[in-house]
């Protein structure tokens, strides 16, 4: 299996057991779901990745920059340094041919299953990282 198939099987994988789970669960699971879509989802992703990393937009310490980045990687995009990598050259080449993930040049199931295309970055652009 190629690299390629095998983040491909990871990513639908993600989806079908979120799905299958979601499906099964039953009420008493709700708050669960819900805690996890709190902590990894927004508080990972949308905060620690978007905001904190990727935009700077506040600062915090030693402990809460190591939970914001640890809840960010549960989000099946990989590191947070090659996610921020990756959000920061959609915001230099918005909806032009290099934006890894614009909706508007791919189509938007691979936006949304994570299947962005490969960007060449220079290292310096990246330094505070």
């Amino acid at each position: 299996m190629t690299h390629k198939h095998g983040v491909w099987f990871l990513i639908l994988t993600n989806h079908v057991l979120s799905i299958v789970g979601l499906y099964y669960a039953t009420i008493e699971w709700y708050p669960l779901i819900l805690l996890g879509f709190l902590l990894f989802g927004k508080l990972g992703s949308e905060i620690g990745n978007h905001r904190y990393v990727a935009h700077r937009s506040f600062e915090t310490g030693p402990i809460r920059h190591f939970i914001l980045s640890t809840f960010g990687m549960f989000n099946c995009y990989g590191s947070t340094m090659s996610w921020v990598v990756a959000h920061r050259h959609h915001h230099k080449h918005s909806d032009k041919e290099e934006d890894p993930h614009s909706p508007h040049i791919m189509h938007w199931t691979k936006v949304w299953l994570t299947l962005w295309n490969p960007i060449k970055t220079n290292v310096r652009d990246y330094v505070d990282l």
